[in-house]
């Protein structure tokens, strides 16, 4: 060991265990990053071997924190990921593979319907009045006398008279009616809802 507090062998690096480590407190095998765990990390802070990046978990990876193998982005879980935070093989995009789902509670429509019986029961009653033909304002017959007939002829004789006739008097009819039956109503709105209630989401 040429470097520093090492425990191992061939450690040029300060306060490794293990063998050929270049860095700084690496436990493996041929690390010249630093704080790695495995073999043959260029990088610094990774767990496998053969990366290049830097806090990666797994082999080959050339970016930053990725866990799998061989990702060339950052953040991926898989293998062979060109672009960054993806989940899976081989994808060249950002953001691909993620897992999402939602769960929805919905209350459908509430209707307003209302309906009402109302019973109607209307008494009409009246009468029209006796109409006096010495009392109305405009028809006025007076009583009169036709005076007396004298008769004479050869096999007949007398009189007829006098004859009187009293005020024209007019009765009116009683009037009874009655309106009868329910009263329906019905009133019909828009309703209320559906209602929509995010219960939980998980974005992709």
């Amino acid at each position: 060991n040429s470097g520093m507090a090492n425990s191992g062998v061939f450690n040029s690096g300060v306060l490794n265990t293990g063998v050929w480590n270049a860095g700084l407190l690496n436990t493996g095998i041929g690390n010249v990053g630093s704080y790695n765990s495995g073999g043959f990390n260029p990088g610094s802070v990774n767990t496998g071997s053969f990366n290049t990046g830097d806090t990666n978990t797994g082999w080959w990876n050339t970016g930053d924190l990725n866990t799998g193998v061989g990702n060339s982005g950052d953040l991926n879980t898989g293998g062979f990921n060109r672009g960054s935070q993806n989940n899976g093989f081989f994808w060249r995009a950002d953001g691909q593979g993620q897992f999402g789902g939602d769960y929805t509670l919905t209350i459908p429509r509430i209707g307003l319907d209302l309906t009402v019986d109302i019973p109607l029961s209307i008494p009409i009653t009246g009468s029209v009045g006796s109409v006096a033909s010495n009392g109305f304002p405009y028809i006025n017959v007076p009583s009169f006398t036709i005076p007396t007939l004298h008769l004479n002829g050869s096999a007949l004789s007398g009189t007829i008279g006098p004859i009187v006739v009293d005020p024209i008097r007019v009765t009116g009819p009683s009037i009874a009616l009655s309106i009868d039956g329910p009263l329906h109503l019905a009133v019909s709105g828009p309703g209320v809802g559906p209602v929509v209630v995010p219960v939980w989401h998980v974005g992709a």
